[in-house]
């Protein structure tokens, strides 16, 4: 990741677009608790939401050439979790 900021979304969202691994470790492991929480509010079970959770960074990993930066990384996920919850 040649001088892409962690803290910064969209330049992680850039590199993640390129393929960089870097960048999705970064996203991983700023927003996976959150994400984790967010699903605790359809789930009873921890672990259920960890097995969702990592689903959906999978998906976020397959689709990274897809993902616009101008999107929010919170948006894409929390709006993809219920999906994996039903």
């Amino acid at each position: 990741m040649n001088e892409v900021k962690t803290n910064d979304d969209k330049q992680l969202l850039e590199a993640l677009g390129k393929g960089d691994h870097k960048a999705f470790d970064c996203i991983f492991r700023k927003y996976y608790v959150d994400v984790v929480m967010f699903c605790g509010r359809f789930m009873d079970r921890v672990e259920d939401c960890e097995d969702i959770s990592q689903s959906l960074f999978l998906h976020i990993w397959d689709m990274r050439e897809m993902i616009t930066v101008h999107i929010k990384f919170q948006v894409i996920s929390l709006e993809k979790c219920p999906e994996y919850v039903s």
